[in-house]
């Protein structure tokens, strides 16, 4: 009797631990739609500005490379999470 319940509780704390590795990576995503709000954000606002082309294109071009700094970051502890943790591997072939 002893070990069945012991078993139950293992079987509890891995789908709880699973659940909250879930939850984690879910956080993460709202963190990553978060950054990309605030690129776009940035985006619209220096297109009010009606500055110089060059000007322009290089501040975009530096409000994209902080978004991609940012969500790389990002995307990484995500990844890791879901390949080392949660078993789970995104293929990157749609025919997977």
């Amino acid at each position: 009797m002893n070990i069945i319940t012991t078993i139950e509780y293992l079987a509890a704390m891995m789908i709880g631990f699973y659940l909250i590795g879930l939850l984690v990576v879910w956080i993460y995503e709202f963190k990553r739609n978060a950054i990309y709000k605030k690129m776009q954000e940035k985006a619209r606002n220096l297109e009010e500005m009606h500055l110089s082309m060059a000007v322009t294109h290089a501040k975009a071009y530096k409000i994209m490379q902080d978004y991609r700094r940012d969500s790389s970051a990002v995307e990484r502890v995500q990844q890791f999470i879901l390949e080392n943790v949660l078993l789970i591997r995104r293929s990157t072939l749609k025919s997977e």
